[in-house]
């Protein structure tokens, strides 16, 4: 997208909007305010809502409502079903070689999933949205329905902000996709859980990865680290935190406690690596 100094913000569920805004939270606290300071910030699935928040929030004032008795921010959960439909998705994202672009956007539209949930699920994409708007510099990923590939909302595009992080959370099988402008999206992280390619060219470019595949899954986040780019992924206090269902609300406290005590301990080396 350019030069300056980029933030990536993966895909997560809610335990990866969690430990990111903790980690934000914890770097704010030492100073560090990387997704104020970029020049470019992609957010996907997760990190659209991250990048959101964070371009126009402080990360500590997030993070306080999402550690307090009970988190500010309503969410509702996609049912009982969602951790075996996340067990297939991660499935087929994991074959190698990975099928067509095209083949793939095909086939997570055609997942059967609950259009009921549709009104709820825009009202907490709403409230998380709350007080945001589009800043220079920040990308949102999704995908499109009507060119069966990747596509990108910034603030030229003309689309609504929350309906870009609605459509770039918009998880295949477990919330409906998301119609704008005539067309239908769906989540960003489907076909890159990181779409770090859109920040070729930055330096520094800062990486918060907190998708839970092994690393040899994620070719562009390679190609990244290897233009010089720090790739932070959650620690083992982290993934356990976690838990085995990233969309369940309950993680929510742990999973940005977890976060922030990551990120006390990655301070010197990321402001060593951001300046």
């Amino acid at each position: 997208m350019g030069a300056g100094r980029a933030v990536v913000l993966g895909g997560g569920g809610l335990a990866g909007i969690a430990w990111m805004t903790g980690m934000l939270a914890a770097w704010e606290a030492a100073g560090l305010t990387p997704a104020r300071d970029a020049d470019t910030v992609v957010g996907t699935s997760a990190g659209s809502t991250v990048a959101a928040q964070a371009t126009n929030r402080s990360p500590s004032d997030i993070y306080a409502g999402l550690t307090g008795d009970a988190p500010t921010a309503e969410e509702i959960s996609p049912g009982r079903h969602s951790e075996e439909q996340i067990g297939a998705l991660l499935e087929i994202m994991s074959q190698v070689p990975p099928p067509p672009e095209s083949e793939l956007v095909d086939y997570y539209f055609a997942v059967p999933v609950d259009d009921s949930l549709a009104a709820a699920r825009r009202e907490v994409i709403r409230q998380r949205c709350a007080g945001c708007a589009w800043r220079p510099g920040l990308v949102i990923t999704a995908l499109s329905r009507r060119r069966r590939a990747r596509v990108t909302f910034d603030q030229t595009t003309g689309v609504p902000l929350a309906d870009a992080v609605a459509a770039s959370c918009a998880v295949p099988g477990l919330w409906p996709h998301v119609t704008v402008g005539g067309d239908d999206y769906i989540d960003g992280g489907m076909l890159s859980s990181t779409n770090a390619d859109l920040a070729a060219g930055a330096d520094p470019i800062l990486v918060l990865q907190p998708d839970p595949r092994p690393d040899d899954l994620f070719p562009e986040a390679e190609k990244a680290a290897r233009a010089g780019a720090l790739i932070v992924r959650p620690d083992e206090r982290s993934w356990q935190a976690a838990g085995s269902n990233p969309l369940d609300p309950a993680v929510r406290p742990a999973c940005a406690r977890a976060g922030y005590a990551q990120g006390e301990l990655s301070v010197d080396r990321v402001r060593a690596y951001w300046g």
